[in-house]
């Protein structure tokens, strides 16, 4: 069963049982981890998915990539295991569009260059 990443909670192995024995209603699993996975970001440039109540899956967006961490983390004795991904832009695509407009450019002036300058020689 999927739980959406505001509903676990932060306890130790231990504490979740005892949690769970007082508050029964509230089906608490064994293993559970804090909601905020990884604290120190200021700027996040991915999504996450929770695959159950112990995985969490990040997904850079759109344009981004992984530069370093992992895409996947598991709650273990209630941490987050792995090192935070980090998402960075795609510049290279970018480059690459520019750098073949430029091209572009550079070349149709320069065969309208050439071509200003063949009529000339023409009406010569």
């Amino acid at each position: 069963m999927n739980r959406e990443l505001s509903s676990l909670v932060c306890f130790k192995k231990e504490d979740a049982k005892s949690y769970a024995r007082n508050n029964q209603s509230l089906n608490v699993p064994t293993f559970a981890c804090p909601r905020e996975i990884f604290k120190n970001r200021l700027t996040k440039f991915y999504t996450i998915k929770t695959q159950n109540e112990t995985h969490v899956q990040f997904d850079c967006l759109l344009n981004f990539h992984l530069k370093s961490g992992s895409y996947l983390s598991r709650c273990v004795n209630g941490t987050w295991s792995g090192e935070e991904p980090i998402c960075e832009v795609d510049y290279y695509k970018d480059r690459i569009r520019l750098s073949s407009m430029i091209i572009i450019l550079c070349l149709f002036v320069s065969l309208l260059f050439l071509g200003s300058d063949f009529c000339m020689f023409m009406k010569k």
